[in-house]
């Protein structure tokens, strides 16, 4: 619950404060995306581990129309923090 409403309050601060903020969004990245179930079509990590689900509470992935885009690390009980290059503006 509260990493949704974190979700929320990022996605409102970035799109309030950006000037492309009504326009169109369009995939910058020619990185795969990878849908809201976990399905990755060019995987990248090469001799990782899987992740018990819940066990980083503080990660976050960030999705826009049910496709991951990014990720972010929680960094207070509001704000997420992620890379420059995951946001237009």
């Amino acid at each position: 619950m509260i990493g949704k409403l974190a979700l929320i309050l990022v996605c409102v601060a970035v799109a309030s404060g950006n000037p492309a903020a009504g326009k169109p969004w369009k995939w910058l990245s020619k990185r795969p995306l990878v849908d809201a179930k976990g399905t990755v079509t060019h995987p990248r990590i090469v001799g990782g581990v899987e992740a018990v689900p819940h066990s980083w509470p503080h990660q976050v992935a960030l999705f826009i129309d049910d496709l991951y885009f990014c990720g972010g690390s929680l960094i207070s009980d509001e704000w997420v923090m992620t890379a420059a290059h995951c946001m237009d503006g």
